[in-house]
């Protein structure tokens, strides 16, 4: 881990202004607050059953959010470049839930802990704003998600997740898309060769 401020790229920032309308200078704490990690596929960053412990942005690769139920991983959601990846309910609520987080790919990430985190939002109230807005994305993607899941069959949801993510069918483990869209790996490898696009 190394701490290097010239490191914090437009991509964090652009992370950060996509939840609103934050002035850049009242975020500039929380960016000298954090630092730059590098991952290896498929490390675990937050456990089943435990309490998150950091916010993290991811600059590159792909993140993973799961639920293991009688030994079977099932994969919940992803998250890309540009993107907050953390167990938002968990960190700010400092309870334990049974979602676990893990890279899907090597991964390249901005990291704040929850300690230097709760310490900036008492020297600067600005980063509440962070907060607020938050909740409002996290509300768009769970309501985006059961619309998904409720309107869109499976076909029609791995149509949306390719044209969303192209690059993802070559990045991440067939297993964990199909588990992603509720269906088999070999339902998945039908769609796949039934839908060219």
């Amino acid at each position: 881990m190394k701490k290097d401020l010239n490191n914090i790229s437009e991509k964090i920032i652009k992370a950060i202004l996509k939840l609103s309308n934050i002035n850049i200078n009242e975020i500039l704490p929380f960016l000298y607050g954090g630092e730059i990690v590098e991952y290896k596929k498929n490390i675990i960053l937050k456990k089943q059953n435990q309490a998150e412990s950091h916010i993290r942005i991811i600059i590159s690769g792909v993140g993973g959010y799961f639920n293991e139920i009688n030994n079977i991983e099932k994969c919940i959601y992803f998250d890309f470049e540009n993107d907050w990846f953390f167990d938002y309910i968990s960190f700010f609520h400092n309870t334990e839930t049974d979602i676990f987080l893990k890279t899907m790919t090597p991964t390249r990430m901005f990291i704040l802990s929850k300690k230097k985190f709760l310490e900036l939002s008492n020297q600067h109230p600005s980063i509440i704003k962070l907060q607020l807005a938050g909740i409002e994305l996290l509300y768009k993607e769970t309501q985006d998600t059961y619309f998904d899941l409720l309107s869109l069959n499976a076909a029609e949801r791995y149509i949306k997740l390719i044209k969303t993510r192209k690059d993802i069918l070559q990045n991440v483990d067939h297993k964990y898309i199909a588990s992603f869209l509720g269906i088999t790996p070999q339902s998945l490898s039908r769609l796949r060769k039934n839908i060219k696009l």
